[in-house]
């Protein structure tokens, strides 16, 4: 349920990976910074996950956008890349 969460999370706002790892980069500069106090510092850290899981979210639909199970004639399954598939 939490990657259903997360992924939602990603499409609602309509944020791109590039966007979501300059976020969490900014985060983690944040967090680095002496002079945070410790409910700015959990707020920051908890803003970072978020981002972090937005970013695995969308490598994950990425991937799965490229790759595809298939199944032989004799049952064996395996992953193949589209684009090798398109070219056969």
């Amino acid at each position: 349920m939490a990657k259903a969460k997360q992924k939602n999370q990603a499409q609602d706002q309509k944020i791109t990976f590039e966007a979501a790892i300059q976020e969490l980069e900014a985060r983690t500069v944040r967090l680095e910074q002496e002079g945070l106090s410790l409910e700015e510092s959990l707020k920051t850290y908890e803003e970072g996950i978020q981002f972090a899981r937005i970013c695995a979210s969308l490598l994950e639909d990425a991937e799965n956008r490229i790759r595809q199970l298939t199944v032989d004639k004799n049952g064996a399954v395996s992953i193949e890349n589209i684009d090798e598939k398109q070219t056969e």
